[in-house]
């Protein structure tokens, strides 16, 4: 009893789910296979390391795709830096005066004036326009490169720009301004310019899974766990390869399966929890697993894989987790009612957060959480939503 005469608040009560693809294994087994994920652990550290040193102005870890954005945005600041009459220096050879305007030198905001009317005339090496939004990507990506360069950090110019979009600057018009252009020039070629992705929504699922349900093969009972996993965690795809068996608990009050969930794109991991479909058995996640669990033995590989809940989907080469559940949903085009072909793994992310912001049972807090959005006076959510549904 606590001082006050209470009980004292029970603790949560979790068990630690086992990985099921370990069971059974012999002492020995068991050893040598933590030996070799530990040296797989080991090598991916070492592997990481030697990516994030290539950009070594970067004062955080960045995901791997990132990291890629960044250096793709270097390359084409230094064409442009190449094609200035006189040259300006490479990117390796800023020095802080470069980015202070005087009589000597450009300064920082000339200089991105000039790489911006740079991108929106050069093209591609098969001589093709660059679509808009990555001619927008490049300039923000550069702009964040020297924002995060900490030799730069301190200059007045960085510190001007280095603010939240809502925060007006001679940046954001720059930026504003070459959105209109780039946006104005895909549409008089006839191009799209929207980002807004076709969602996979709940119905969806359900026809997909049906699918391979009927198809009733280890394979597409995976495919059908992986849809079902996704949707739930409202994922990215390629954050279904990543899943472990040691972060997953179940919680014994609520009834649910926790996981932390990682998320590649931010490099973090938030617990994501799994719940029952009391409507329908075919987008019930743990039916779903059940059936996947059963129908998987022998199709794993070596031993050191067993440690994810998605063997097939893990260690492969960047975006081949993503990959493969486009491949899954490709696969239902032309086959299942209601697929289209223009339908992707970012389209399951969208298809669960409309179902969720337009949910008047679900609070809006909890829908952020489960989509893993920040949340400080503004969150991301509201990128991912189609607006295609309303309240009336």
């Amino acid at each position: 009893m606590s001082q006050e005469g209470q009980p004292p608040e029970p603790k949560r009560a979790r068990t630690t789910v086992q990985n099921p693809y370990n069971r059974g294994l012999p002492q020995q087994q068991r050893q040598r296979q933590t030996s070799t994920q530990q040296q797989h652990q080991t090598q991916s550290t070492t592997q990481q390391g030697r990516e994030t040193a290539t950009i070594d102005e970067l004062s955080t870890l960045n995901a791997e795709r990132t990291r890629t954005n960044y250096s793709d945005s270097i390359k084409r600041y230094n064409k442009y830096a190449a094609s200035c009459v006189p040259q300006l220096p490479p990117y390796d050879q800023l020095k802080t005066h470069h980015l202070t305007s005087d009589e000597a030198n450009l300064g920082l905001r000339r200089i991105l004036h000039g790489f911006a009317e740079y991108l929106m005339h050069d093209v591609r090496d098969d001589g093709k326009d660059y679509a808009a939004n990555s001619t927008l990507g490049y300039l923000s990506n550069f702009k964040t490169v020297l924002c995060k360069n900490p030799m730069f950090q301190r200059l007045e110019a960085i510190k001007d720009i280095n603010v939240q979009k809502k925060n007006y600057t001679w940046y954001s018009e720059l930026y504003q301004a070459l959105k209109m252009r780039a946006y104005c020039k895909a549409i008089e070629k006839g191009e799209s310019v929207t980002s807004d992705t076709l969602p996979v929504v709940r119905e969806n699922i359900i026809a997909m899974n049906r699918h391979f349900i009927q198809k009733d093969d280890p394979g597409s009972f995976e495919k059908r766990a992986v849809l079902t996993a996704l949707r739930q965690a409202v994922g990215r795809g390629g954050e279904i390869g990543t899943s472990i068996w040691k972060t997953c608990s179940w919680n014994i009050e609520t009834e649910i399966l926790e996981i932390e969930w990682p998320e590649e794109k931010t490099g973090t991991a938030n617990l994501m929890t799994f719940s029952r479909d009391n409507d329908n058995l075919e987008v019930d996640f743990f039916h779903s697993m059940a059936c996947y669990l059963m129908t998987q033995e022998g199709r794993h590989g070596s031993t050191n894989e067993s440690k994810y809940l998605f063997p097939c989907f893990a260690n492969l080469q960047k975006g081949g987790a993503s990959a493969k559940v486009h491949k899954a949903i490709k696969e239902c085009v032309g086959v299942v009612n209601g697929i289209s072909s223009s339908m992707s793994p970012s389209g399951v992310r969208v298809g669960a957060s409309d179902e969720m912001v337009f949910n008047p049972l679900l609070n809006l807090s909890a829908a952020i959480v489960q989509g893993g959005w920040a949340f400080e006076g503004e969150t991301r959510l509201f990128y991912y939503i189609t607006k295609r549904m309303h309240v009336s």
